[in-house]
Formats: structure tokens, sequence, C-alpha cells
């Protein structure tokens, strides 16, 4: 039996936080995650109260969705 598609609408907004530039994760108009940067060749992206160090905006991203996927936050 095999699941259901499911759709989901994905947003990255930047914005401001403690006066640093953040781009924020949104699905389905929810922000579930940020991505910070923290130097030139470091970002922090945070989900909840879970963290992860990447390279790049991208992988932030990638990491975040994946966890919302894994986890249903």
């Amino acid at each position: 039996m095999s699941k259901k598609a499911k759709s989901f609408q994905i947003e990255i907004n930047d914005s401001e936080r403690s006066g640093k530039p953040v781009q924020e994760v949104l699905i389905n108009n929810r922000v579930i995650g940020t991505v910070s940067s923290e130097d030139e060749k470091e970002y922090l992206a945070k989900i909840n109260s879970s963290e992860m160090r990447v390279k790049s905006l991208d992988e932030g991203v990638e990491w975040i969705i994946s966890e919302y996927n894994l986890h249903q936050l």
C-alpha cells in the first residue's frame, strides 16, 4: 500500500534578528527554522532546540526540511 504524496509550499524569507540577517524557512506559511551566517564560510541552521553548523545556506535549508520531514514538527 503506497502513501499519498503530500505537497508542501516552501518559502525562504529574509529577516533580521538581533541585528543579524537571518533566512526563515517557512512550510505552508509557518516558520519551521532559520539559517543565519556565522562568518563567510559557516552558517548556523536552527529548528526548535536543535542546531547544526553547515557550510552553505542551501545545506542549512536542506537540513531543516529533512528534520521537518523526519519529525513532522
